[in-house]
């Protein structure tokens, strides 16, 4: 394949099926379901790529350096899959180099490049920086106007277990989502949650309601088939024993597990099994009581206990 933007293909044309977005806030198995759908024989999946983070090639490669840096790193596996039909490090460098001599194009003709390339199979791509930033969300709509967006749900209880169990409480950290009012001041994982509850609110403004897809984890990983079913249908993609079947094995992901040097992230897909004994049912849950991160005893703010009771938890 040579190296040019042709070899990815030009802009999307007219009529090709539109891609399938899942977003979800850090905490959630982003990846996991993405790389499910993926394994549907319409569909591409792919790691997070963050394109839509700028305006262009040029601006998000500087923007992605020091500790943004390995937010490149699914754009890079992407590309080497796609530029030399694998991912290895001459992959990676093939990725960079092919980055470096288009840097002058806007991300949104890298996007269709990429969508061009991979059809006519759907694209299918995590989202996780983009919803919280409302200018990203602005020029991904603007770039795939009748994409569908997959929203992934949590109840609010695991999900603040699980983004403390990730470094520490990071994303907390790197998002300002903390608790001022102790000291010192500690992560408060539970605003993450409401951050992207805002986050959908805004890219509900974008779209018509029937782009956006909500669906609970707890139902996708403990009722999976009935809840893969529905979800397909609203995708306009069929839904055959033997597709369900393969999409229940989403770590048959060619981007699952880390990449070659240079690119060793983006590949955070986990088993069925695996998400089953991390992800309590909505059955064991309560919005009630204590956080269980909070030291100090206290419960989930009745803002958080509003907006999940309207999810459907309790």
């Amino acid at each position: 394949m040579k190296d040019s933007p042709g070899a990815l293909g030009q802009a999307l044309p007219v009529g090709a099926p539109p891609p399938i977005f899942v977003v979800a806030p850090p905490g959630l198995p982003v990846e996991t379901v993405a790389a499910m759908l993926g394994q549907h024989p319409e569909c591409w999946g792919m790691p997070e790529i963050n394109l839509e983070l700028s305006g262009n090639l040029d601006s998000l490669m500087r923007e992605m350096i020091g500790l943004r840096s390995s937010q490149m790193h699914g754009l890079l596996r992407t590309l080497s899959q796609l530029l030399t039909g694998e991912q290895t490090i001459i992959g990676v460098d093939a990725a960079r180099r092919w980055l470096s001599r288009y840097a002058y194009l806007p991300t949104s003709a890298v996007w269709h490049l990429l969508a061009q390339r991979v059809g006519p199979r759907r694209m299918v791509a995590p989202l996780t920086a983009t919803l919280f930033e409302a200018g990203s969300l602005g020029r991904l709509v603007a770039t795939f106007p009748e994409a569908k967006f997959v929203a992934l749900k949590m109840h609010p209880k695991s999900h603040g277990e699980a983004v403390m169990a990730q470094h520490g409480g990071a994303a907390a950290w790197l998002l300002g989502a903390l608790d001022e009012t102790v000291e010192p001041a500690m992560p408060e994982p539970s605003e993450i949650w409401q951050l992207a509850e805002a986050g959908l609110d805004d890219l509900a403004g974008l779209v018509r309601a029937k782009q956006i897809i909500p669906v609970r984890v707890e139902d996708l990983v403990h009722n999976t088939k009935p809840t893969l079913t529905r979800l397909l249908k609203k995708l306009d993609l069929a839904a055959p024993p033997r597709v369900l079947a393969a999409m229940q094995r989403p770590e048959s992901s060619s981007f699952r597990g880390r990449g070659p040097f240079g690119a060793q992230f983006g590949g955070e897909i986990l088993t069925l099994e695996a998400l089953r004994s991390q992800i309590p049912s909505v059955e064991t849950l309560t919005l009630e009581g204590r956080a269980p991160w909070r030291p100090d005893g206290m419960p989930l703010g009745a803002d958080i206990r509003l907006s999940a009771t309207k999810a459907g938890y309790r």
